[in-house]
């Protein structure tokens, strides 16, 4: 009776290490996947803070660089075209009124001025061809 007791209670021990080794390792691997986990995520929202300011400071040039276009050409006089004017103001107002807040619409808002510039410099280029080479009054 106490040898086979004995032996139980050493093949129980047996168990019960092997079974705390493999327990260990599982809790190993369980802490190192949080850990990791939750630097990944805070190093990912910085990494993506930086990201989106830089982008958005991208942005911010461009549609500032198309008011400033269109601001430069309204000082002229000389632009003889009614449908060219109307067009600078259009873009010039949409700079001017452009939120620069995260809201579902921003790329279309964005895509809006970006046509509007571009329609904007056709415009000009019709205008410029239809004067004879050497007397263009605008120049960029």
């Amino acid at each position: 009776w106490y040898q086979r007791r004995v032996r139980e209670a050493v093949v129980s021990t047996q168990s019960t290490g092997l079974d705390d080794i493999v327990d260990l390792e599982k809790r190993f691997y369980e802490e190192g996947y949080k850990s990791g986990h939750l630097f990944g995520f805070s190093e990912g929202k910085k990494d993506g803070h930086v990201l989106g300011y830089k982008q958005g400071a991208l942005v911010a040039m461009e549609i500032k660089s198309y008011e400033s276009f269109a601001n430069c050409l309204l000082q002229q006089q000389n632009l003889n075209s009614y449908r060219i004017e109307k067009s600078l103001e259009t873009l010039r107002d949409l700079c001017k009124n452009f939120l620069f807040e995260n809201t579902d619409d921003l790329l279309e808002r964005f895509n809006v001025i970006n046509s509007k510039h571009k329609q904007v410099k056709s415009l000009l280029n019709k205008q410029m061809e239809r004067k004879s080479p050497g007397t263009a009054d605008l120049t960029f």
